[in-house]
Parts: C-alpha cells; structure tokens; sequence
C-alpha cells in the first residue's frame, strides 16, 4: 500500500501508521514551515526514518499525477467565518478551514484517488455529518467509521471516517476512552490495548 498523510503536523499519527505497518513507505504533507521542520526532526529521530517521506507544500499544489491506495488527514474543521484574527497561535490557525476547505480536501484527494483507494479523516462529530454530505456529493461512499467517545456520560465528540468509490455495507466501530469506577475517571481496557503499544504511561 502507498499511503500519504496531509497536513503531518509534527508527525505523531505518521509515525503511529509507520509503527503499525511495517511495510509501509509513507509520504508525508505538511505546508507549514515550522511544523514540518518539527516533524523531520520527529522522523529522523526514529526507526522508521527511511520509510517517511516529508514534503514541505500545499496539497493544493502537490501535482496530482500520482495516485495513493490510502489517503489520510486530520484536516482544519472550524468554518472559517468562526475564525478570529486576534488569536494567532499555531494550534488555533491549524483548525480552521482558512487555507484548506472541505471542498478543497475532497477535489484534490479525489484527484489522487484510484478505484480502490481510501481516504480516512479525524474529525468532531458535527463537522464529520458535514463532510460525509460532501463526500456523497461526490461520490464518494462511507465505508468504515469509528465513534470516539469521551465517557459513558458524554455524546460521541470524534469520528474517524473513511471513503471509497466502493459501495458496501458500512462497518462501525466505537471507542470509549474513559470509564468510571468509585467516582474516578480511568481509561477503558479497550482503549488501553490500542494505545499500549505506543505510549510508555497510561
């Protein structure tokens, strides 16, 4: 499989699909400068540096001669009217949708797509319902999510979903991330098996 993840950030979910995978060679996308520095530093510091890849451009302007089997991105989801000039940390301008739309995800994702390819997407639940109308809009079907909730008490908050021009039967999953026990908040047993083989404490 031939993977590229848009908009990298520092490289912390690249480097989760590139320990998992062992196989994979990963061409990862990031256009900010500070970030993208960030995430070479990340790569080269681990024991997958020479199956990563690391492009400094906008997907908007990487060429679309090429074609991936598995897209994936945990793109900007705030709608850009939302965004306020007077916050200007790198975090906050990383969530809005102010130098990559929806829109713009799907046209150049689609560009990039053969008929067996999967785009994958991390988003909060309202704007996920959003995205999934897009996608419909062009043809794209849901074929895999994952609802990601906080605790027992709390509405799913993220989606992880993914697309194909493939129409099947749409497989769900959900995740709990917290449960209660004597008044205190511990991480489910699930969620603990995911994340085990990654982080040292949790």
């Amino acid at each position: 499989a031939l993977p590229i993840y848009i908009g990298t950030g520092c490289g912390i979910i690249t480097l989760v699909c590139a320990q998992r995978n062992p196989s994979l060679e990963i061409l990862a996308l990031e256009p900010n400068t500070e970030a993208a520095d960030e995430a070479l530093l990340n790569f080269e510091q681990s024991p997958w540096s020479n199956r990563i890849t690391l492009i400094k451009n906008r997907l908007q302007e990487y060429p679309p001669s090429k074609t991936f089997d598995l897209i994936i991105t945990n793109p900007p989801y705030y709608a850009p009217e939302a965004y306020s000039k007077s916050v200007r940390t790198k975090n906050h301008n990383a969530r809005y949708q102010i130098e990559l739309t929806f829109n713009e995800i799907l046209d150049h994702s689609i560009s990039h797509m053969h008929k067996n390819s999967m785009l994958y997407l991390v988003l909060p639940t309202k704007e996920a319902i959003q995205f999934i109308g897009l996608a419909n809009q062009k043809k794209l079907h849901l074929n895999h999510q994952v609802l990601i909730q906080p605790h027992p008490k709390k509405e799913v908050n993220r989606m992880i979903i993914g697309f194909s021009y493939q129409y099947k039967k749409m497989e769900t999953a959900k995740i709990v991330i917290r449960e209660q026990h004597k008044n205190i908040l511990t991480y489910t047993k699930r969620y603990k098996e995911l994340l085990a083989e990654f982080l040292l404490f949790l």
